[in-house]
């Protein structure tokens, strides 16, 4: 899309266009790296904070032919191999 339209800028978002809260990616995050497991607390919202968003990715289907091939759980188990692969480097936060 870039290459065929020279000076052109858009914001598209990718996501699945199914909403996940956090803590069901805690949880799933937490199925994955078992026995280890992320801690965390429950808070009440911020004020500001939306209940609920979602990326719709229907621009990015429409402008790049994009769409999300992976579950929720694929994704994060993609993610975290990656970041196994970079504890070697100075500053890294090990999981």
């Amino acid at each position: 899309y870039i290459q065929s339209n020279p000076g052109t800028f858009e914001c598209v978002n990718l996501g699945s266009s199914n909403g996940t809260s956090l803590l069901e990616v805690v949880n799933c995050i937490n199925e994955i790296i078992a026995p280890r497991k992320l801690e965390y607390e429950l808070v009440s919202r911020r004020p500001g904070d939306n209940g609920v968003v979602v990326a719709d990715s229907n621009k990015a289907r429409y402008l790049l032919g994009w769409e999300a091939r992976l579950s929720l759980r694929l994704g994060l188990e993609s993610a975290l191999a990656g970041f196994e692969t970079c504890q070697h480097l100075p500053g890294y936060l090990t999981i």
